[in-house]
C-alpha cells in the first residue's frame, strides 16, 4: 500500500471518525449584552480609582485594576456577571494592586495576583483565572463599530427649547425595538458644553436608544440631573479617544477606544478603553440597574478546534518515519 493511500485514508478517518476524534470542549462565548446589562464599569484595558473606596456596582477590567485607598466593589449587591468561563462582581484580566476591603457582595476574579492586604475580605476571591480579554475587546470594538454605521431612525433629532435645554428625540424604533441618533462634532461640542440640562424624549416602540457621537475628545460640562426613564439610553463616542465628565452624567456611554476620566458622580454602564476616578461615585440607577437596552451585536463564540488533531499529525509523522525505514531496509 503506498503512503499516499494510508495518508488519505488517515485524513478520511479524522473526519468521519467521531470517536477518535472528538471536538474539544468549547470555551463560553463572550455575550456583550449579559455584560453591558451587568457591570457598571466596563473598561477594555485599565481602571484606576485615585481618591474614593467603593463601587457601587460590578466593574470589569480587561488589563490592571488598582485603587489608592481599601476598595470596595458592588456594595449595591447587584448580581455577578459572567464573562465567558468566569462569573463575577470585580473580574481583572490582569493584576489588582491595592488593598480590598469587606462590605462589598459577589465573587472577585483576578487573572494575575492581587497586590495589596486582602485580610478583611469576606468575599470569594480566585487569582490566576483564564479569562478572555481579547475577545470582550473584540466584541465591544465591533459592536461599537457596527452601531455607528446606522442611520437615523424616522423621526430622530434633537433640539434646544425655549428654557434652553437641549432635547434628544429617539423617533420611532425598529423591528427590534431600536432607535439612533447621530451627532457629528460639531453638533456634539455645542450640546455637550455649557450649564443647559440635558432630556430625551423616548418614542414608546423604543427599547434601546443609540446616540451615536462623532469627534475625538470631549470635556463634558452640561448636566443629566433626570435619571428616570434613560436606564435603555447608550451613548456611543465611537471616535473618541479622550472623554472628560465633569458634571452630572446620568446615562450609559461607550467609548472603546477613549480614556474616560470622571470628576463627579455618574449613574449607568461605562464601556471605554481606560477608566479613571479621580473624585467620584460610580452608582446604578435608582431602580438599581444599570443599562437596560440590548445591543444588536448579540455575541462572539470562539470557533474550537478538533482535540485530537495533535494526535492525527504525529500519526502522519510516524507513518513517514514508518516510510523512511522501509526504504533504508529495502
Amino acid at each position: 500500500m503506498s503512503f499516499s493511500r494510508v495518508f488519505t485514508g488517515l485524513i478520511a478517518g479524522v473526519a468521519l471518525s467521531p470517536v477518535a476524534f472528538p471536538l474539544a470542549a468549547s470555551a463560553a462565548s463572550i455575550d456583550i449584552n449579559t455584560m453591558a446589562n451587568g457591570f457598571g464599569v466596563i473598561a477594555l484595558n485599565s481602571f484606576t480609582s485615585t481618591s474614593i473606596n467603593h463601587i457601587e456596582g460590578p466593574v470589569y477590567a480587561g488589563g490592571n485594576a488598582s485603587g489608592t485607598n481599601s476598595m470596595t466593589f458592588n456594595d449595591k449587591n447587584l448580581s455577578d456577571v459572567a464573562v465567558g468561563d468566569v462569573t463575577g462582581a470585580l473580574v481583572v484580566g490582569g493584576d489588582y494592586n491595592g488593598d480590598l476591603n469587606s462590605g462589598g457582595f459577589g465573587s472577585i476574579v483576578v487573572g494575575g495576583t492581587v497586590n495589596g492586604d486582602t485580610s478583611n475580605l469576606t468575599v470569594p476571591l480566585t487569582t490566576g483565572a483564564t479569562i478572555d480579554t481579547a475577545g470582550v475587546s473584540a466584541a465591544f470594538n465591533a459592536t461599537a463599530t457596527a452601531l455607528s454605521g446606522m442611520g437615523d431612525s424616522t423621526g430622530a433629532s434633537f433640539d434646544g427649547d425655549q428654557n434652553a435645554q437641549y432635547n434628544f428625540v429617539s423617533g420611532a424604533a425598529d423591528a427590534n425595538g431600536l432607535a439612533v441618533l447621530n451627532l457629528d462634532e460639531t453638533e456634539a461640542g455645542a450640546f455637550f458644553t455649557g450649564s443647559n440640562d440635558l432630556k430625551f424624549d423616548i418614542d414608546g416602540s423604543v427599547s434601546t436608544f443609540i446616540i451615536n457621537v462623532a469627534g475625538s475628545a470631549f470635556d463634558i460640562t452640561k448636566s443629566f440631573n433626570n435619571n428616570a426613564g434613560v436606564e435603555n439610553i447608550m451613548f456611543n463616542f465611537f471616535e473618541a479617544t479622550t472623554l472628560s465628565l465633569n458634571s452630572t452624567w446620568n446615562t450609559s456611554l461607550m467609548a472603546t477606544n477613549a480614556t474616560l476620566t470622571t470628576n463627579v458622580d455618574v449613574r449607568g454602564t461605562f464601556i471605554v478603553e481606560d477608566f479613571v476616578a479621580t473624585n467620584f461615585e460610580v452608582r446604578p440607577f435608582q431602580s438599581n440597574s444599570v443599562f437596560t437596552g440590548t445591543l444588536p451585536a448579540g455575541e462572539i463564540a470562539p470557533v474550537p478546534l478538533p482535540a485530537a488533531l495533535p494526535l492525527a499529525l504525529s500519526g502522519v509523522i510516524a507513518l513517514g518515519a514508518l516510510r523512511r525505514s522501509r526504504r533504508k531496509a529495502a
